[in-house]
């Protein structure tokens, strides 16, 4: 069988060859270049009719996923763990600290809004 991953299906000539003697898909390219992905792989991915795929060939590889409704909410959270642990406002602040005062003066001019 091809390699899952998260609603990704990795197909490549070394996925046959690590898995002879198990069940494997092998699909034939059709008319107008179709393939067929076998129901029991749509239904383990969760892929249904009219869904869009993302295709992308990568050293001779071909990736296929399902394209993200919102791309905003499927890469939520993703790099968490590199706040862990880390105060944000005091991160904040030290960056801020770190410009220093020369910048912020030399936007004011002799005519600023002060009351």
């Amino acid at each position: 069988m091809p390699w899952f991953d998260n609603g990704l299906i990795i197909l490549t000539y070394q996925s046959i060859i690590q898995h002879q003697g198990a069940e494997v898909n092998i699909v034939r390219i059709k008319a107008k270049s179709q393939i067929v992905i076998p129901k029991e792989i749509r239904s383990l991915l969760g892929w249904e009719e009219g869904d869009e795929l993302i295709l992308d060939v990568k050293d001779r590889v071909l990736e296929i996923a399902k394209k993200p409704h919102s791309y905003t909410e499927s890469t939520r959270g993703l790099g968490d763990y590199v706040w862990e642990g880390v105060d944000i406002e005091d991160y904040v602040r030290g960056e801020r600290e770190s410009w220093g005062t020369k910048g912020k003066d030399s936007r004011r001019t002799s005519s600023s809004t002060k009351p």
